[in-house]
């Protein structure tokens, strides 16, 4: 059976010499079930399970997941080109696939942000394929409601954005 030791119950009895061959492997598993946090953290778990300090042998491999996190991006430069008029420049993009569809259905939202005067639409679709007939109709919609037209589109370059169609 088991007991209970420092707020934790045990299931079965481990010799430490068991847990530390398997030091690695139950750090990462720890660590990546407490959120990724240091070693020192997860190691005031082994702390306070009376397990010595197993996480700290042979645990100085960097987690993938915590070397990416922690890398940061150069800013990007301010830019001085700045359209003139609404309609002129827009920037595009898309989100998803989320796991959990919307009311409609939708498992992806494109988003366009006109340059001059920062107003957002933001349209949902249920496939990425959908795109090029939501822009189409952005581009008409621009030159019915407002009378412009749309002289330049800005995306990521994703697949969505040059696929056949949408050229």
């Amino acid at each position: 059976m088991g007991r209970v030791k420092g707020g934790v119950f045990l299931h079965k009895e481990f010799s430490k010499t068991h847990l530390q061959a398997h030091a690695v492997r139950i750090f990462d598993l720890w660590h990546g079930r407490l959120g990724h946090p240091s070693r020192q953290v997860v190691s005031l778990l082994a702390n306070n399970l009376d397990l010595g300090n197993i996480f700290n042998s042979k645990v100085d491999e960097l987690c993938d997941i915590c070397f990416h996190a922690k890398q940061t991006r150069c800013s990007f430069p301010e830019s001085n080109s700045k359209a003139s008029e609404s309609f002129e420049l827009i920037h595009c993009d898309i989100w998803g696939a989320y796991h959990v569809p919307s009311t409609c259905g939708a498992h992806y939202f494109l988003t366009i942000v006109d340059d001059a005067s920062r107003a957002v639409w933001v349209y949902l679709m249920r496939e990425k394929s959908e795109t090029s007939s939501f822009l189409q109709n952005f581009v008409i919609y621009a030159k019915n409601h407002f009378g412009k037209n749309v002289k330049y589109i800005r995306s990521d370059n994703g697949s969505e954005f040059v696929s056949r169609p949408m050229k």
